[in-house]
């Protein structure tokens, strides 16, 4: 993403607020909309794959939608 990451509140640290876990439902879903993924073990693979990037610190619903955009589909 260009430009310098500003570190926000919802920085990981190890879990997920109740705030993270709505923003993460929110992007698996909008993902799983745009992609038309429907059957359950794709969602799965998708929800895995935005926790990993959480995980790795991309903590906004816009680094993570970036991220996926980039890594392209998961199917």
């Amino acid at each position: 993403m260009p430009g310098a990451r500003m570190f926000t509140a919802m920085q990981y640290d190890g879990g997920a607020n109740p705030q993270q876990l709505e923003m993460l439902t929110r992007v698996l879903e909008d993902f799983c909309r745009e992609h038309r993924i429907e059957a359950i073990r794709e969602r799965e693979n998708a929800a895995a794959m935005i926790l990993c990037l959480f995980q790795r610190g991309l903590v906004t619903s816009d680094e993570l939608k970036y991220a996926l955009r980039q890594a392209g589909s998961i199917h």
